[in-house]
Order: structure tokens, then sequence, then C-alpha cells
């Protein structure tokens, strides 16, 4: 019971509510009530827009502003970009100039290489033959009667005996004052 009187209650002030409200309806306050409010929302919305469309509009041209400062920053670096190519592919060109000439000169190298060690060879075989020819015409040279079948008056060589005694410090040969000695004449036999 206690609950349909709260019950009651709440619906009869609901009732008086309505009523004041449709009170308010036909007399028209209500009407330029809501009509005033509705115009200061709609005032307030439209100042809102116009704010929010500036910003649009300012968020445009800084997007603009920054776009284009990208776009130079964009260009200024691939301008560098293209500059750092073009310098690594002249200085690849000239490796690759360095690296054909120094093949080349490798090529050169080895042929020169391949040609001296010809020649060195080919000297070193004359040289071991000159060497064999010098062995056995020493050998011949310093033959005598003591190494070999010759007899000793047949040699051609003759060892040279060493002298011993000082110098007198004289010339060789007869000195001032001596008188020399010849042979006799001799009686011929038979003419």
């Amino acid at each position: 019971m206690n609950q349909t009187f709260e019950f009651m209650t709440a619906l009869q002030y609901q009732v008086q509510i309505l009523k004041k409200q449709v009170e308010g309806f036909k007399t028209g306050e209500r009407y330029v009530k809501i009509q005033k409010e509705h115009e200061r929302e709609v005032t307030y919305l439209r100042q809102k827009l116009k704010k929010a469309t500036e910003e649009i509009v300012d968020g445009e041209r800084r997007l603009k502003r920054i776009r284009i400062h990208w776009f130079e920053v964009y260009e200024d670096l691939e301008s560098e970009h293209q500059k750092e190519v073009n310098r690594l592919k002249k200085q690849l060109k000239e490796s690759e100039k360095r690296a054909i000439k120094a093949e080349n000169q490798r090529d050169e190298f080895k042929e020169k290489l391949k040609e001296r060690t010809h020649e060195y060879y080919e000297v070193g075989i004359k040289l071991e033959e000159e060497q064999g020819r010098n062995k056995k015409l020493l050998a011949q040279l310093n033959r005598d009667f003591e190494n070999s079948s010759i007899a000793s008056s047949k040699t051609l060589r003759y060892k040279k005996i060493t002298n011993n005694r000082e110098k007198s410090g004289r010339k060789p040969g007869a000195q001032p004052g001596h008188k020399g000695t010849k042979r006799k004449w001799q009686t011929p036999t038979k003419t």
C-alpha cells in the first residue's frame, strides 16, 4: 500500500509538470524560449563550425607549406643522391679502368717474366755447357808428364822454378866493366 501511494504521488507530480509545459506551449512562451535556445545553439554551432572551418583551412595551409617544404627537401635529397650516385659511378669507372690497366700490366709482366725465365734457363744451359767445355780445356791445359802418358821432354810448358835470391838492385845481364866471353873460332876440317 505504501508503494501505491508513492507511485500515485509521483504520477501526480508528473501530471502537474506536464500541465505547466502544455500551458507554456499554449501561450507560446515555451515556443519562444525553445526558439531562442535553438537560435543560441545554432549560433554556437555556427561559430564552432566557423572555427573548425578556419582550423581546417589553416591546417590545409600548413599542410600545403609542409608538403612544399618536404618536396623541396626530397628534391634536395634526390639531387644530392644523384650527385653521389654519379660520383660513385665515375669512381667505379675509374676503378674499372685501373683494374683493366693493372690486369694488362700483370699480363705484360707475366709475359716478361716468362721470357726472362726462358732466357734465364737458356743462359743457365749455355753456362753449364761453357763450364763443361772450360773444364775439358783446363784438363787439357793442365796435362803434363806427371799426370798423363806424355814424355817429360814433350811437355809444352815447363814448371817455373822460383827464385829465392834477394834482389841486388842491379839490372839483369852483364855488368859494366865485365869482359865478355866468346866461342873460339874453329878451323874448318873440310871445305
